[in-house]
């Protein structure tokens, strides 16, 4: 239940929506305001490059109070909840900015020639945020263009989709849920890639305690990761590089997981052998407990079917991921008894 469009989604056979967004502030309506504070944020950040090939953050908190003003009121843009409300029915979520989490983003160069550091994440698969266990509460980024970009693309595999991030574009994905990555082609642009991150807490009215601390997780977690990620962006010491390889080969790991297994399908998995044993001395035959691992498949399979209208809007290769794993896992534990009997018998 972490949206309105995935209403059972604690359940792994419940077929998986499509949960990334994406809107333009500027859409309905020339705003003089709104465009005077993109143009006046793009010309503060290129002013403040160092380094062209490297990635550039600056935090919200650290922000020239102008600045920051601008990000703010942009952040709040009566577009991005109009957006967010195609997900998040508001008689039912509450949507709360979490401002210790913004920042003012400039896209670097790939940089294939290292492939220790930590700009090279942006170019691999990978998860924001460590938090994908948590039901019901979301936490989503949302990238916002602050000027044209014709180099980068966001890419989210699961949904085979793809944006470039221009003038005014809102793209919102789910920090901790929603693998993706950048790629870069090979053209200059007049300028680099300038966006404002910005994140938001969204969480049922009726579970506000849960928000907050999901709230106060995510912000502290950010906190931290953000400190470790710029001290390896240019690693010169042996102790920046361990932590720049820690930092990739945990983000393939972690993006493995989900992609070949899946988190809530764990979670499941456990529980389900934790409860087995009960079941098996109940029923004293295994014969019941294998539907709760074909369960899923089979249940998917059907709401695939039924739910053939919504395809565009179903995470096509995570539901096509269940369905393989609940059957193969099935089978096996199906195998795995029958040798068990056999050789008890014998």
């Amino acid at each position: 239940m972490i949206d309105t469009r995935n209403e059972y989604s604690f359940f792994p056979g419940s077929p998986i929506h499509s949960r990334v967004i994406h809107s333009n502030i500027l859409q309905n309506k020339k705003d003089e305001d709104t465009e005077f504070y993109f143009e006046t944020i793009k010309n503060w950040a290129i002013s403040q490059i160092e380094k062209p090939n490297i990635s550039h953050h600056w935090w919200y908190s650290k922000l020239p109070n102008n600045i920051k003003s601008m990000f703010e009121t942009i952040s709040n843009h009566s577009n991005l909840y109009t957006m967010f409300s195609t997900i998040f029915d508001p008689n039912y979520y509450i949507i709360e900015p979490i401002y210790e989490m913004n920042e003012i983003y400039i896209t670097g160069n790939e940089r294939k020639n290292e492939m220790i550091q930590s700009d090279r994440v942006f170019f691999i698969s990978h998860i924001d945020g460590p938090f994908i266990w948590i039901p019901f509460v979301s936490v989503y980024r949302c990238l916002i263009g602050i000027n044209e970009n014709n180099k980068i693309t966001t890419h989210f595999p699961t949904i085979n989709e793809c944006f470039k991030i221009n003038k005014g574009d809102a793209l919102a994905f789910d920090f901790n849920r929603e693998i993706h990555y950048i790629s870069e082609k090979n053209i200059d642009d007049s300028e680099p890639r300038v966006t404002l991150k910005s994140h938001y807490c969204i969480y049922p009215k009726y579970l506000k305690w849960l928000g907050k601390i999901m709230y106060k997780c995510n912000a502290i977690y950010n906190h931290v990761f953000r400190n470790l990620f710029l001290n390896t962006i240019e690693p010169d010491t042996w102790i920046k590089r361990f932590n720049s390889i820690l930092v990739v080969y945990s983000t393939h790991l972690f993006v493995f997981m989900e992609t070949f297994i899946g988190y809530r399908n764990i979670a499941y998995l456990l529980f389900i052998t934790y409860w087995n044993g009960i079941i098996y001395n109940i029923y004293t035959t295994y014969h019941h407990s294998i539907l709760l691992y074909i369960l899923p498949s089979i249940y998917k399979s059907i709401s695939m079917m039924c739910f053939y209208n919504d395809a565009p809007y179903i995470e096509q290769w995570s539901n096509i991921r269940d369905i393989l794993l609940y059957y193969i896992v099935g089978a096996l534990y199906l195998l795995y008894n029958n040798v068990t009997n056999i050789i008890n018998y014998t």
